[in-house]
């Protein structure tokens, strides 16, 4: 347990390696980051640094923000990840939290997950996923699955990922999801048309999904169309918007939990590539 900025089993930590520790019955809490095992891992200053790495870890509990900050990161296993890496791993968590917020971690930037799932809830502000809330820059996820619920009072919201960026002008091959499920149900409350919600990912740009699926329902307040004023609604079965350079390959979602009736992508960009299907 915990509380303050930075707050978990370990505070904050740089070029660590966490391994073979199971947590059970946390209850964390913090005022900007906050993860079960870890609030923030970042690697030391230094290209010859170690990189951080948690392996086989696993985490069972709650992680809440005290609401004193709205750009804090809250994830089940980690609040914030920086070029570290996190293998067979597992949370099975409800999470709580505002900007950054996942089932495993409330944001990933340069990082990356191999054989880890979580389990649970996700409550958050935006960037919101059952998985992690951001997955940005360079790095990839494989492997992976969320059995997570998720609900979002604002937008880039997904089953599996929030937001998904490699950055803008990056090659989209080198961040990337892989062979990756999200089953739990989707809701965004922002009854915009802007709500860029999806069955896998929210907001996707500069990346690729490979073999990655979405099996559960999205929902939002009220599907907008094209006779509204701002219409139509940026939510999709599979993916709430496409802002560009982004790459899927035979990805899939499930038509029967699709209850809203949203296309498979809310709004597409003519830079990508989709090979997006129905099951």
């Amino acid at each position: 347990g915990g509380t303050g900025e930075s707050a978990g089993f370990f505070g904050n930590a740089s070029s660590f390696i966490i391994s073979d520790l199971t947590i059970t019955g946390a209850d964390v809490k913090a005022d900007e980051f906050a993860g079960i095992l870890i609030g923030t891992i970042s690697q030391a200053g230094g290209s010859t640094s170690a990189v951080p790495e948690i392996i086989n870890c696993h985490v069972s509990g709650k992680v809440t923000s005290n609401g004193l900050n709205a750009n804090g990161c809250f994830g089940g296993i980690v609040g914030q990840a920086c070029y570290c890496t996190i293998r067979n791993s597992t949370a099975d968590v409800t999470v709580v939290g505002d900007q950054c917020s996942g089932g495993l971690a409330g944001a990933l930037f340069i990082s990356s997950c191999y054989n880890c799932s979580v389990r649970g809830s996700v409550k958050g502000y935006y960037a919101v996923g059952g998985f992690t809330g951001a997955h940005e820059g360079t790095g990839t996820i494989t492997d992976c699955v969320s059995y997570a619920d998720v609900t979002a009072t604002n937008w880039n919201c997904g089953g599996f990922v929030g937001y998904f960026n490699g950055g803008d002008g990056e090659d989209r091959s080198n961040c990337t999801l892989n062979n990756c499920t999200a089953y739990g149900k989707m809701m965004s409350a922002l009854d915009y048309y802007q709500h860029h919600t999806g069955g896998l990912a929210g907001y996707m740009a500069n990346a690729t999904a490979t073999d990655c699926k979405s099996e559960g329902e999205v929902t939002v307040p009220k599907k907008y169309t094209e006779d509204d004023e701002n219409g139509p609604s940026q939510a999709g079965a599979f993916l709430g918007f496409d802002g560009g350079n982004a790459e899927t390959v035979r990805c899939s979602y499930v038509a029967a939990t699709n209850t809203m009736g949203f296309g498979v992508i809310g709004a597409t960009n003519s830079s990508s590539t989709h090979d997006i299907t129905a099951r």
